[in-house]
Order: C-alpha cells, then sequence, then structure tokens
C-alpha cells in the first residue's frame, strides 16, 4: 500500500477499501484483507511517508520525555509501546484515539519538571 501511494497515502481509513480495490484489479494478490496492526505502519499506508515519519518523530519525542523524567513516565510510556506495535484500535476507531490522547497526555504531564 505505501509504495502505491507513497507521498500522500492511500487516506485516513481507507486501507481495506483500498484492498478491495487492489483485488478487484489483480485477484489473487489480497490473500487475508486485514489492517495492519503497527500504528506507524498504518499511518504511513493512510497519510504517506511523511506521516508514517511525524508518527515516529512523535514516539521519540515522547520517549525522550519520558526517559527523562523518571520511573513513572518511563513505566506509562513502555506499556503503550507494545500497543503502538501490535494493535491499530488505538488509531482505527475514536475511542481508541481518545484512549491514544489520554495515554501520551498522561506520559507528558509525568514529564514535566514540575517546581
Amino acid at each position: 500500500m505505501i509504495a502505491g501511494s507513497p507521498i500522500l497515502g492511500i487516506g485516513p481509513g481507507r486501507y481495506l477499501i483500498a484492498l478491495a480495490e487492489l483485488e478487484q484489479r489483480e485477484p489473487g494478490s489480497v490473500r487475508v484483507p486485514q489492517v495492519p496492526h503497527r500504528v506507524p505502519v498504518l499511518i504511513a499506508a493512510d497519510g504517506g511517508i511523511a506521516a508514517g515519519a511525524l508518527m515516529f518523530a512523535v514516539l521519540a519525542w515522547l520517549a525522550r520525555r519520558a526517559m527523562r523524567a523518571g520511573a513513572a513516565a518511563q513505566t506509562a510510556y513502555v506499556l503503550l509501546i507494545p500497543f503502538m506495535l501490535n494493535e491499530h484500535f488505538l488509531y482505527s476507531t475514536s475511542q481508541g484515539a481518545a484512549l491514544l490522547g489520554v495515554w501520551m497526555g498522561i506520559v507528558a504531564c509525568l514529564g514535566d519538571e514540575g517546581p
């Protein structure tokens, strides 16, 4: 999918639709129509390579912030990573996006260097 539209991607939420279109154009090319579970890969397919790179940059910024903040922020960040790498729920559903925002907010708040 990424190779087919590397600059702008296929559009948010269109992954399964694009797979169906690919299957119509090239029968047998899609074995199991599934959304990739790795969120940065799914974002790169949906929004293009720049969107995928931005997602990696946000995760790197959050990691840096968490690592400087202490054990609580590090734990929250480390617990976020398996979800980002193994489950697209945090990106592909509205509840997941809200949960991701709360989770990232918690890591960011724990990363604040208070008075």
